[in-house]
């Protein structure tokens, strides 16, 4: 059952987190169990510039598509250790605890990787992003939004694959690894 938080617009949809799949089949479907989601948000982003001609006084001619990304917040019903070795890899406590986050601009190519939600009713539709970046600043926003959920709020920013593009949205046997 889909239910909306009250105070967030999340969806309280259950299922789990997978880091590196490598098959659709059963869960962890071949990588790292990261957990079981309670809540979740996702928000793809897409920035569209206006081309404006100076010849007709500056106005508007034409739009144009120029890059895509999306945001998925997730919270989480516990934090294992592989969930904090791979989202709080930067942190001061090291890959196993909580300590003074470092800055998102410190995360790379070396901390991104495959992440798929993975849900627990057919009914619901699974989400794979190709290059999931944890964002820090943006666990933080959400963690502070919920306190009244017990659990670990962590958020990914997707990066454009070359050839599969950000993310897909599907019915879990249908998604592409």
């Amino acid at each position: 059952m889909t239910t909306p938080l009250a105070d967030t617009g999340s969806l309280r949809v259950p299922g789990r987190l997978c880091a590196a799949p490598t098959s659709i089949g059963t869960f962890p479907h071949g990588g790292t169990d990261l957990g079981n989601v309670v809540a979740i948000d996702f928000y793809p982003q897409t920035r569209v510039l206006d081309i404006e001609d100076e010849s007709i006084g500056g106005e508007r001619t034409e739009t144009v598509r120029a890059c895509e990304s999306a945001l998925l917040q997730v919270v989480l019903g516990s934090m294992t250790t592989a969930m904090l070795s791979k989202v709080l890899a930067h942190t001061s406590g090291g890959g196993g605890g909580y300590g003074t986050a470092g800055d998102d601009s410190v995360l790379g190519s070396a901390d991104e990787f495959v992440l798929l939600f993975s849900p627990r009713s057919s009914a619901h539709p699974a989400l794979i992003m190709y290059r999931a970046c944890p964002s820090w600043a943006d666990s933080a926003q959400l963690g502070f939004s919920i306190g009244s959920d017990v659990g670990a709020a962590v958020a990914f920013r997707g990066i454009r694959h070359a050839s599969k593009g950000v993310y897909q949205v599907d019915v879990l046997g249908s998604i592409s690894l």
